[in-house]
């Protein structure tokens, strides 16, 4: 639902997906887009900011794996990710693999089919408590926690190259600098990291 508001509230976009809207169904947009107003909420546009460039981030480390010459993409955990059904590049050159819990894969099977064709601190402490009670109740709780520093010296030991770890302050500068609807991270919330095997 972050992905597909910011299709509808934010611009320019950090993430340009056209299935993200189509693929929650007619009662899940009509609930976005009655709730413009929360949606357009300090928070709310936080988190929104970090599901946008969790996805952004990920397609452009995707992008330079491919000029390095990966062929093949998994998306652990996909959920309603749609990079799959939107995926810029021929089947020949990168192959795209989706891993999900079978009833979620089911679900999404139908809601791709359902959807028009055509589209194809404290602060802190709360929203991740939130986050965590909301995947908790769909029965995805979260499973491993990791501490950026330790995760990172650990990629390193395990001698993965080019590791990059990005938090809040360098995705906002690298994502969302400049934005005049003041889209971005924020309370420190949102870390990503990438390593090269």
């Amino acid at each position: 639902m972050r992905r597909a508001a910011h299709q509808l509230f934010d611009n320019p976009k950090v993430l340009d997906d056209p299935i993200a809207v189509s693929i929650l169904g007619e009662k899940a947009q009509a609930q976005i887009r009655l709730d413009e107003r929360k949606m357009r909420r300090r928070a709310s546009r936080y988190v929104r900011a970090f599901m946008v460039v969790r996805s952004r981030f990920a397609e452009d480390t995707l992008a330079h794996a491919i000029g390095r010459g990966a062929s093949q993409f998994a998306i652990l955990g996909a959920g309603l990710d749609t990079f799959a059904y939107r995926n810029p590049y021929d089947e020949n050159r990168l192959r795209v693999f989706e891993v999900d819990h079978p009833a979620t894969q089911k679900w999404k099977r139908e809601r791709l089919v359902a959807a028009p064709r055509a589209s194809f601190s404290w602060f802190r402490r709360f929203a991740f408590g939130a986050m965590a009670r909301r995947v908790a109740k769909a029965g995805e709780p979260f499973q491993l926690f990791f501490d950026p520093a330790k995760l990172a010296n650990e990629l390193r030991r395990l001698e993965f190259n080019k590791v990059e770890d990005l938090g809040a302050d360098e995705l906002n500068e690298r994502y969302f600098k400049d934005r005049a609807d003041k889209l971005r991270l924020g309370g420190g919330m949102g870390r990503l990291i990438s390593a090269v095997v």
